[in-house]
């Protein structure tokens, strides 16, 4: 009896686990949607000059950063990548530092260096998803 309840025991948490880590990557993959949407959002309201709508679009990218940071990325990141973990977070503390000088550029009205903050951020999401997405 004992051992048919350690196993109903073992199989149980390991399913709560798997659920667990389904319910993560699921919740990564719409941060990441969020994201992407938020810098073309970025980019539209830069093209009219629309400072609330790039501030808007500004805090719902960073928003999305919230799974990323609390996230043990060992968890999502290919293990033959040697320091992927690192990288990544690496990826988005940069991310978050050139949005908030996205924003204080555009709060500002210097857009010239508003355009440079969004290339410089674009480019941090760029060369995560080129390193560590090419096998996925």
């Amino acid at each position: 009896m004992k051992i048919l309840l350690s196993i109903l025991m073992a199989a149980m948490l390991s399913t709560s686990l798997f659920a667990s880590d389904k319910l993560h990557k699921a919740q990564l993959q719409s941060d990441m949607r969020l994201m992407l949407n938020s810098l073309v959002d970025v980019q539209r309201a830069g093209f009219y000059n629309y400072k609330d709508g790039l501030l808007v679009s500004i805090k719902n990218l960073k928003a999305g950063l919230k799974s990323l940071k609390s996230a043990d990325a060992k968890a999502y990141l290919p293990k033959d990548h040697k320091n992927a973990d690192r990288f990544a977070k690496k990826r988005v503390s940069m991310i978050e530092m050139y949005a908030d000088d996205l924003a204080a550029s555009v709060e500002d009205g210097n857009m010239d260096d508003a355009f440079d903050d969004f290339v410089l951020l674009q480019r941090q999401c760029t060369s995560c998803h080129i390193r560590l997405r090419k096998d996925f």
